[in-house]
């Protein structure tokens, strides 16, 4: 059997090739103004905890020896220029694919967040280790209306082509996320949606005359489970149709998937939906603070939205890899956790040869 080289000797290795590759692809070794701005807000996030805008520039000036009110002068002029995430949308998802094993499926779940009643998130993100981590992510405020699904077609648009056709991909999607454009994107990028749906979507089973919703098909009974083939949406998707009712549970959970999955298989990939809860609860009150931050300003937002993506990449490569030399042998701490403990430490990115990046002579020029 082929051993993946995260459990082979040279673990520490491949780990720090990975990182220097992820960082080489989103920042390159002449920085632009942009890049070094989003440094400056990375090592601050890392080390202070925070990109509230003046505890920022009060930690930038007792590093730079440059007052706080030159920071921030400097940091609004940066944050005019928009930051947008789909040009890297490509590089994080070929990390992805680079770092995992090929044996596995590649899982990517589409979820939305809200920030109090300001900022709404559509997040799409890759399920490792109990967290996901993001791969390409839009912000609007709450009092825009208009339709999601036009945004997640384009999220997957862009992604089309890069993971080879040979390694499975499965897209979870949750009950907010159910319409038949989303599916046919998903689908024409050669992967396997699974999509949880409510009992009131219109579904007609396969050789069935009358046209039905979900929840009166499959009629369940507590504990049990069934599998119906049909056609979703007015007729729009042909698809198969997945319930079960757990104990416990107030309602069955009704998943859509295509024919490649099987009943039991599909229900255990949705199960990974859950993973990407844990990183809006790291981007929020579990560690980056960014239910604290009151900016109504798009384009600030989605700078400090950037820094906590990246950070928690590299959060999860420097923790996976066990890069400090301790290995996985961290008790119940998470492979995030411990990589953020790993970033905090001034000086490890040096020892790999990427520290004149980040702590470099010039950095905070």
């Amino acid at each position: 059997m082929k051993t993946h080289p995260l459990h082979h000797q040279s673990q520490r290795q491949h780990a720090r090739e990975t990182l220097q590759h992820l960082l080489q692809h989103l920042l390159p070794a002449q920085l632009t103004p942009r890049q070094r701005t989003l440094l400056h807000l990375l090592n601050a996030l890392a080390t202070a905890h925070t990109l509230a805008e003046t505890r920022l520039c009060a930690f930038l000036a007792l590093r730079t020896g440059r007052s706080p009110a030159t920071w921030r002068s400097r940091l609004r002029r940066a944050w005019t220029f928009p930051m947008t995430t789909l040009p890297y949308a490509q590089t994080l998802l070929n990390a992805a694919h680079q770092f995992l094993p090929h044996d596995q499926p590649l899982v990517l779940v589409l979820d939305a967040t809200q920030l109090k009643n300001r900022w709404t998130a559509l997040v799409m993100a890759v399920a490792v280790d109990g967290i996901a981590l993001p791969i390409a992510w839009h912000l609007r405020p709450q009092t825009q209306s208009g339709s999601w699904n036009p945004i997640w077609c384009q999220m997957l648009r862009v992604l089309r082509g890069v993971v080879p056709k040979e390694r499975r991909v499965i897209v979870v999607c949750d009950r907010g996320i159910t319409a038949p454009a989303v599916w046919r994107a998903i689908v024409a990028n050669g992967w396997h949606p699974v999509m949880r749906v409510s009992g009131t979507v219109p579904f007609r089973v396969r050789y069935g005359r009358r046209r039905s919703t979900v929840g009166s098909v499959g009629a369940l009974r507590v504990g049990e489970q069934g599998q119906w083939s049909g056609w979703a949406f007015q007729g729009a998707v042909r698809c198969v149709l997945v319930g079960v009712w757990r104990v416990g549970s107030a309602e069955p959970c009704w998943v859509l998937t295509d024919g490649a999955l099987g009943a039991s298989e599909a229900l255990g990939w949705y199960r990974r939906r859950a993973w990407i809860e844990a990183m809006f609860r790291r981007w929020k009150r579990g560690g980056y603070g960014w239910h604290q931050l009151r900016t109504m300003v798009v384009e600030r937002m989605m700078w400090k939205v950037w820094v906590y993506g990246l950070a928690l990449w590299l959060s999860w490569v420097l923790g996976r890899g066990g890069c400090v030399g301790y290995g996985r042998g961290w008790g119940r701490l998470s492979v995030v956790v411990v990589g953020a403990l790993v970033l905090e430490r001034v000086g490890v990115l040096a020892e790999w040869g990427v520290g004149s990046v980040f702590w470099g002579e010039g950095c905070w020029a």
